[in-house]
C-alpha cells in the first residue's frame, strides 16, 4: 500500500508492504539420497510388498536407509513460517530552482519460525550402528551413545527476528553561469540492525501424535541463542566544477563510523580530489 502527496515543489510518499509465507520441505528428502541408490535395489519386500526400512545388502551389510520408508510409515515434519513488514517514507523538496533536498527513512521487521520433527519410527533408528550425541548436566556434549527406545524422536524449534532501519538526508545544488558550471551534494546517513536467533532441541517422544515439547523425555544440549546489534553512520560531500567544458575539478570527502570497526578507531575517513 502506498500514499503520495504532491505540491508544486514538494513530494511526500509512504509505502507499506506485508509478506506472509509458509514453507514445507518435501517428505521425500533430497535428490542426493536417491542418487546413492543402485538400480537393482527395491524399496519393497518382494514377497509382501511392504516398504522396508533398509535397502538390500551391500558386501553383506545393509548400509542405506530406504528414503520411502519414512514417507509411508512416519509423520516427519519440516516446515516454517515467515512474516515481514516494511515501511518506506520519502520526502523530495525543491525550495529553490537550483536546490533539491531529499530525505528517506525505511524500517523492516522480519520474523521466521521453524519446526523439524523426526518420528520415533524413522528408518534411521533401525540402523544398529547409529549413535547420537551425549550431553552432561550443563548441556555440554561429552561423547556419543547408541540410542535406546526412550531416545527415539527428536524435535527442533527455531525462531529468528530481525529489525533493520535506514535513514538518509541529502541536499544537492547546481548552477551554471557563462562558461562556469558548479554542482555540489552533501548528506548524512545512518543504518542499524538488530537480530536474534534461538533454537531448542528435544529428544524422546512416545509417538508422532505427541510431538509437543512437554512430551519430550529431555531437552538436549544448551539452547542456542545469538544476538547481534549493528550501527553505522556517515556523512559525505561531493563537488564538481568545470570551465568551458575543458577544465574540470572535483573533490569527494566521506566519513563513516560503525560499531563493527575497532574500538580504538570507530571512524574511517575517505577523500579524493582531481
Amino acid at each position: 500500500m502506498s500514499l503520495t502527496y504532491h505540491l508544486p515543489n514538494l513530494n511526500i510518499s509512504n509505502a507499506v508492504s506485508l509478506s506472509v509465507m509458509e514453507r514445507e520441505n518435501s517428505p521425500y528428502g533430497s535428490f542426493n539420497t536417491y542418487s546413492q541408490m543402485l538400480p537393482y535395489e527395491t524399496p519393497y519386500n518382494l514377497e509382501t510388498g511392504v516398504v522396508v526400512p533398509k535397502l538390500g545388502l551391500r558386501q553383506g551389510v545393509s548400509t542405506y536407509n530406504n528414503p520411502l520408508y519414512d514417507v509411508v510409515n512416519t509423520k516427519n515434519v519440516d516446515f516454517g513460517t515467515y512474516t515481514g513488514i516494511s515501511n518506506n517514507f520519502m520526502v523530495n523538496w525543491t525550495p529553490a530552482q537550483r536546490l533539491n533536498i531529499k530525505g528517506q527513512f525505511s524500517v523492516t521487521k522480519k520474523d521466521e519460525k521453524g519446526e523439524k520433527f523426526l518420528d520415533p519410527n524413522a528408518a534411521q533408528y533401525a540402523d544398529p550402528n547409529l549413535t547420537i550425541p551425549e550431553y552432561d548436566e550443563l548441556g555440554n556434549q561429552v561423547g556419543t551413545v547408541k540410542p535406546t527406545l526412550a531416545d527415539r524422536g527428536e524435535l527442533t524449534l527455531t525462531n529468528m527476528s530481525t529489525v533493520n532501519w535506514d535513514a538518509k538526508f541529502q541536499a544537492s545544488f547546481n548552477n551554471q553561469w557563462d562558461e562556469h558550471y558548479l554542482s555540489a551534494s552533501a548528506g548524512v546517513n545512518a543504518t542499524g540492525s538488530k537480530s536474534n536467533h534461538n533454537s531448542r532441541t528435544y529428544r524422546g517422544f512416545p509417538s508422532a501424535d505427541f510431538k509437543d515439547p512437554k512430551y519430550a523425555a529431555v531437552e538436549i544440549g544448551k539452547m542456542y541463542f545469538d544476538d547481534n546489534i549493528q550501527r553505522l553512520c556517515g556523512a559525505f560531500f561531493i563537488a564538481n566544477y568545470s570551465y568551458n567544458n575543458l577544465y574540470m575539478a572535483d573533490v569527494t570527502i566521506r566519513l563513516d563510523g560503525s560499531s563493527q570497526f575497532g574500538t580504538d578507531n570507530k571512524f574511517a575517513k575517505f577523500f579524493s580530489a582531481g
